[in-house]
């Protein structure tokens, strides 16, 4: 009995204790509340409110939500200092005391003014995450990302940039690379069509992913940027019309995206015209080995026209959240309208001249493709990530090169008039299969399929057909701190090719396994060290076969030889990869050593013209420096530097061709208020680093670029190429035991373009109408 009492009042003063001190504590903490609005009155969303105490510790933090609304609950009765910061405003300053009662701080107006960099409120979880063999941004960590679209916030991440002309992506400075969404190809934002990132809400986007190191299908690619996204995505219509002209060019680029329900569709039409003005080359060629055609001197002027149409619609259909089928046509038209004035010398060894002759040449090259793909993505519920693929592709292209010549004999020569034509046609079917598989999150492998047969047709009697089986497995394994990579490819190449039918067919079979392997390594947080060894390969197509001789230049020929045979190399590159908030640096390494290279080289034929084709070449090497370097502030400032040291030898019979060449490009991009941004690029290149140069010259070149926002959707350009130079004259020298080659080329120098860039259009959520009441599968899912 005594026990209970006693339990009874243990229990009564523990609820008096503690109904006292929650008194005591509700007397000492209070919650303070307010709005954040602009000068003018509008809401400010995502506005960081933040109290400091007299140590200015951070005391109470919180954000203002689409109204502006704010509350900051149990702070403590004192005295604070008061900061309200966000991304385009000036950050508000102000004591404020924290006291008994109603603690409502009323209206905050902030200023338009700076970015958000002196005061900012850091999460322990950072936004930005490095693995093995990508990047990830965390994109519901970004508090702008509400207020961004798609574009904002791909340009945050390390080593991707915006080109100020083409208005293009790029990564570590190239635009070689895919646009996934969820892991798959999408036709509603890829590479092709990325002025969706324009319109795009950022809230759309749960994390980007820059994948550095991409293999699979893939492989071939610099990176891959992954968009994960929350739930479906919107629909509705956007575009973009982006119209260059100038002086001697008009090429308009028109483009369409529309998604409504599981249909998604886009269409691309660029009609384009380009004058070339008339340019004058002078050629010597020396023969060394023949006495009475011993010494050649050309002086060549060209002028051409060309016009241009390519057409591309593509088209995808979900049949459920597992099962996508794309199809994909494009057709291009080019035609180019070459016409040239030239004459010719020719010395014997004693500096007698032997013959001379003037040219009028009018070449056509006109250029037809059609290209079809049908693509199937299955994906599978129980295993995120794994993914098959099945594509048919076909291509049917027709090419036709006319030459017109009329040539006036002065001495040893015989006036002529003559037409050459030729048309190429091929007919190209592809079928192929991939198969990605991740077996858990440290390995998984990846298999792919592909069968290709090609036809060549034309009017020389060239009668080719290819045929190329092949098959690629890669397997990789990942840790937090290593990503490891083996792969192996098994290729037969059958050709079976007639160059005349007075010829016997010539029957070349190749079986080519090229291995390579890769690793990768985690540094640190925002550091990589990769290695990559393969054994690639290049099979020579067509355009290196063909046996026509192009003999629209009297004095210099070209021609394809079909003896090539397939180069097989072996090749080792080293890569660095370092970035930070504002940095981005890529460092690499590389060497490629080949026993048959196939590489374009020259020689003098029987009546003295310079002759070029192509040939497999005792050996070759190459050993490259490569570094990319970028610093950028959003909408402020962006720097970049861009640079190669090469040196390459070549052995050709008993010629060798030792070369150190150097290339490197550097430029600033200023935004001087919110609607303007001026640039300037630098560059130094070599002009020729052919196999056989031992002379060539570097050209120093630069350009001013301009640009106008009027608003979101509208802009103007104006870029100036070249604008130290009106015109540029190069000399290149080739030499070897047989002959020497020596070259005045002229280059065009200033080019002054305009661009207007236009985006319309507009995305939302849909909902179908329906008898039926709203799902939780119709809405976005957060």
């Amino acid at each position: 009995m005594n026990t209970q009492i006693q339990m009874k009042i243990s229990i009564l003063l523990f609820i008096v204790f503690f109904l006292v001190n929650h008194q005591v504590v509700g007397q000492e903490t209070e919650n303070v509340t307010g709005q954040v609005k602009t000068i003018e009155g509008k809401f400010v969303s995502q506005a960081h409110v933040v109290l400091l105490d007299k140590d200015l510790k951070v005391a109470a933090y919180g954000v203002s939500d689409d109204k502006g609304y704010f509350v900051m609950v149990t702070v403590k009765r004192g005295e604070y200092k008061l900061k309200v910061s966000c991304v385009g405003y000036e950050i508000f300053n102000r004591e404020v005391s924290v006291g008994e009662g109603q603690n409502n701080l009323g209206v905050l107006h902030l200023k338009e003014g700076i970015l958000l960099d002196e005061v900012s409120v850091t999460r322990d979880k950072s936004m930005l995450v490095t693995k093995t063999d990508r990047i990830v941004y965390d994109v519901e960590q970004d508090s702008t990302a509400k207020t961004s679209v798609a574009l904002e916030i791909l340009e945050k991440l390390p080593f991707v940039s915006m080109d100020m002309k083409t208005k293009q992506l790029q990564v570590m400075g190239e635009t070689n690379f895919v646009i996934t969404i969820n892991g798959k190809k999408s036709l509603f934002l890829s590479e092709a069509n990325q002025y969706v990132t324009r319109l795009l809400r950022g809230d759309k986007m749960k994390q980007v992913e820059l994948i550095t190191s991409p293999h699979g299908q893939y492989s071939d690619k610099t990176a891959v940027i992954n968009i994960v996204t929350k739930g479906s995505l919107p629909d509705g219509v956007v575009g973009n019309i982006m119209f260059d002209f100038g002086k001697d060019l008009i090429e308009p680029d028109m483009g369409i995206t529309s998604k409504i329900g599981k249909l998604v569709y886009n269409m691309n039409y660029q009609p384009g015209y380009t004058y070339y003005s008339k340019l004058t080359d002078r050629t010597t060629v020396v023969n060394y080995r023949e006495d009475i055609i011993h010494r050649t001197e050309s002086e060549l002027a060209t002028w051409s026209k060309d016009d241009s149409h390519k057409f591309q619609l593509n088209a995808s259909y979900d049949f459920t959240e597992r099962d996508l089928l794309t199809f994909s046509g494009q057709y291009n038209y080019y035609r180019e309208r070459e016409f040239q004035e030239g004459n010719t010398m020719i010395w014997n060894a004693e500096n007698c001249e032997e013959q001379s002759y003037s040219f009028d040449n009018r070449n056509i090259n006109r250029e037809e493709r059609w290209k079809g793909k049908i693509n199937y993505q299955k994906s599978f519920r129980n295993k995120e990530g794994r993914l098959f693929t099945t594509t048919y592709g076909m291509e049917n292209n027709r090419d036709k090169k006319r030459y017109e010549q009329e040539l006036t004999g002065f001495l040893g020569i015989e006036d002529s008039c003559g037409v050459m034509v030729n048309r190429l046609r091929l007919a190209e079917h592809t079928l192929g299969m991939d198969f990605t598989n991740p077996i858990n999150e440290k390995h998984s492998y990846f298999l792919t399929a592909k069968f290709i047969t090609r036809r060549y047709r034309s009017d020389e009697e060239l009668d080719y057909n290819q045929y190329v089986p092949s098959f690629r497995a890669s397997y990789s394994f990942s840790t937090a701190k290593i990503n490891l990579r083996v792969e192996v490819s098994f290729e037969k190449t059958i050709n079976d090719m007639q160059f005349d039918p007075k010829n016997k067919n010539i029957r070349k079979n190749f079986f080519d396994v090229t291995p390579s392997a890769s690793v990768i390594f985690i540094l640190s947080r925002k550091s990589t060290f990769s290695i990559l060894y393969s054994v690639p390969s290049f099979r020579p197509d067509i355009h290196y076969l063909n046996p026509f001789v192009d003999r629209s230049d009297p004095s210099h020929w070209k021609v394809g030889n079909p003896d090539l045979e397939p180069e097989i190399s072996q090749f080792l590159s080293m890569k660095y990869l370092f970035y930070m908030r504002r940095a981005s640096l890529v460092f690499s390494v590389k060497y490629k050593h080949s026993g048959n290279a196939i590489y374009p080289y020259d020689y003098t034929n029987e009546v003295g013209a310079l002759v070029t084709t192509y040939g497999n070449m005792n050996r070759s090497e190459m050993l490259s420096f490569d570094m990319n370097f970028e610093y950028k502030i959003p909408d402020k400032l962006q720097i970049w530097y861009t640079g190669e040291a090469k040196y390459t030898y070549y052995s050709i019979t008993r010629n060798d061709f030792p070369l150190w060449n150097f290339k490197s490009a550097a430029g600033a991009y200023v935004t001087l208020f919110k609607k303007a941004t001026i640039g300037i690029i630098g560059n130094i290149r070599p002009i020729s680093t052919s196999v056989q140069d031992t002379k060539f010259r570097y050209l120093m070149t630069s350009t001013l670029r301009g640009e106008y926002t009027f608003n979101q959707k509208f802009c103007f350009l104006v870029d100036i190429d070249k604008f130290l130079w009106k015109r540029i004259n190069v000399e290149n020298v080739k030499e070897t035991d047989a002959f020497y080659y020596s070259k005045d080329e002229q280059w065009r120098g200033r080019w002054v373009t305009f661009t207007f860039v236009y985006n319309f259009g507009r995305l939302r959520d849909r909902v179908k109408e329906s008898d039926r009441g709203i799902k939780n599968a119709d809405r976005v899912k957060e």
